[in-house]
């Protein structure tokens, strides 16, 4: 199994399929590298995917500490130096959009695209940013999945559709969620609820797709509109019959607009 050693006592978990130019694919809370197994069977034709498990998740190792924005950006640098890619595209979702506002704020002239699915600058609402979730409502959740994990992990793997979806498909995701340490998962969120990557977002110096879909309960749609005008040659598509996970809900579309972009 690969491992890409990004500290002393922590090693990311990764997958690294097809030849071409780098795609450098990054999950969100709570998921793993798998999410985007759909996308690397198309793309892997004619693109290399990088696919990771961000520390804490999947096969990753899950250390005690680290678990901010900050640190993962920091992470999935380190993989794409180890592993001497050059210029990739970054397809980040949730988490993953978090983590690639920091990266542009971090380092610059790396990433020749970056697409940012279902994503935020802001997740926890602030006093001048109302698009993120009521704090009161974050508190809640943190009590809630201290008190009985798999049921609040339940709620959050129905809460990324739209529509109902099948069994096996949330079996598969509360399965992910549930090998993400306590600790992990606590951690994470205190981290994210007070973040504001909003001076971040003028540091992208590529071209930006984002993905959002209209019904999304996690990150606003309205979130993406405000990266949208905030971001430099970027770029809305609203998927209208999805909620967060927009990849799987409309797989097809997603897909083509996916490679519309990385084609361009």
């Amino acid at each position: 199994m690969p491992y890409c050693q990004v500290s002393e006592d922590v090693a990311l978990y990764y997958e690294d399929i097809g030849d071409g130019p780098p795609i450098v694919f990054v999950h969100g809370f709570g998921t793993s590298h798998s999410v985007w197994e759909n996308q690397v069977l198309e793309l892997s034709k004619s693109f290399r995917c990088i696919t990771l498990d961000l520390r804490g998740h999947g096969a990753s190792d899950k250390p005690a500490d680290g678990y901010t924005i900050e640190q993962n950006a920091k992470d999935v640098y380190k993989l794409i130096k180890s592993l001497d890619l050059n210029k990739p595209i970054y397809v980040g979702w949730s988490l993953g959009v978090a983590i690639a506002i920091q990266f542009a704020e971090l380092y610059s002239n790396v990433l020749s695209k970056a697409v940012l699915v279902g994503g935020t600058p802001c997740w926890g609402r602030l006093a001048d940013f109302e698009y993120g979730h009521n704090q009161s409502d974050i508190d809640s959740w943190l009590n809630e999945i201290i008190e009985n994990r798999p049921l609040w992990t339940e709620g959050f793997v129905e809460n990324l559709f739209n529509k109902e979806i099948d069994s096996t498909t949330s079996t598969s995701l509360f399965n992910q969620a549930m090998l993400v340490p306590l600790h992990a998962a606590t951690k994470t969120i205190e981290d994210s609820r007070w973040a504001d990557l909003r001076p971040y977002l003028a540091a992208f110096d590529c071209p930006v797709l984002l993905l959002h879909g209209k019904h999304d309960a996690l990150d606003s749609v309205e979130a993406a509109k405000y990266m949208e005008a905030k971001i430099q040659n970027a770029r809305l598509v609203v998927f209208e019959d999805s909620g967060h996970a927009v990849f799987l809900e409309e797989q097809t579309k997603f897909n083509e607009e996916l490679r519309k972009f990385i084609d361009q």
